[in-house]
């Protein structure tokens, strides 16, 4: 069993996992995270979450996928037959857990991004692409901080960096990407999933030097796909802002009325704009002639 320790947004997480490969694989996906590891556990540090990853031993039938299993605390949360399941449901459960403890940031569920010192937030639901949208700006300079939880410090109202791994559904967006399978942890080509396939890469992988830092955040900007449609950013008011971004905040209600005063504070200093958007390149572009 390994014991490795990362700080993420001002929680405690250890991830357990009996598989040294495992492990390895893990580690470099939340680099940007990682405190230590060690062989036994370390208990002079109290943990805000314990996750688990139980790896299978090969088996004797090389035909034969025996399933992983992943855990939070002591819940089972899942099982699969492949790492990049393993790690989709370890994932999910960190995910879980910031979305529902006791609130350091407010969380809105969105990519982040940055450049020349101004944040930029792309609230959307799942499916939207957004984290698509966030690699896309990534490969055009912009900096990086999240491309799921956009988190906002509730003092400062700064746009705060989550480098959590990116999770690409479709990576032949990148085709200059998807051919350096090294990026990359995710089901190969030819296997049959149970899922919706992800893809997950730490962020400097295929994009170095990306990471971001703290900013104000100065545009939000919600992302709709529209196969017809013609790519297109419109102003809409704050009052408009503000009810979209209720609709994807995660953690709003963990604050009470103060989430009221934290989303007003972000509105006052952004602008707010509807993207429809189904061509990264034009879409790209628009968002590069707005920041401009």
């Amino acid at each position: 069993m390994s014991y490795d320790y990362y700080h993420v947004l001002g929680y405690r997480v250890l991830l357990r996992s009996t598989s040294a490969e495992f492990a390895d694989r893990a580690r470099h996906l939340l680099r940007s995270f990682f405190l230590t590891s060690s062989p036994e556990p370390i208990h002079d540090q109290p943990m805000d979450v314990t996750l688990s990853a139980i790896v299978a031993p090969p088996p004797k039938n090389p035909s034969l996928r025996p399933f992983h299993f992943a855990y939070r605390d002591y819940g089972s949360s899942g099982k699969g037959t492949t790492f990049w399941e393993l790690f989709r449901l370890i994932h999910w459960q960190l995910d879980a857990f910031l979305a529902n403890a006791k609130p350091v940031n407010l969380l809105l569920h969105s990519g982040a991004v940055s450049r020349d010192g101004q944040g930029i937030i792309l609230p959307a639901d799942s499916g939207s692409g957004k984290s698509t949208l966030t690699l896309a700006l990534m490969r055009k300079g912009y900096e990086y901080l999240s491309d799921e939880f956009a988190a906002v410090d509730p003092e400062s109202g700064e746009l705060q960096p989550f480098p959590k791994p990116l999770s690409i559904k479709n990576t032949k967006v990148f085709p200059e990407l998807v051919r350096r399978k090294k990026l990359w942890l995710g089901p190969e080509s030819n296997e049959k999933t149970r899922e919706l396939p992800v893809w997950f890469s730490h962020p400097e992988d295929p994009q170095p030097g990306c990471l971001g830092g703290p900013v104000p955040v100065r545009y939000i900007i919600f992302p709709r796909y529209d196969a017809e449609a013609q790519p297109c950013l419109e102003p809409i008011s704050a009052g408009q802002g503000m009810q979209r971004l209720l609709a994807n905040s995660v953690n709003f209600t963990q604050f009470g009325g103060g989430g009221l005063h934290i989303l007003g504070n972000l509105l006052e200093g952004a602008q707010c704009f509807a993207l429809t958007s189904n061509d990264l390149d034009e879409t790209t572009a628009l968002i590069d002639e707005l920041v401009g």
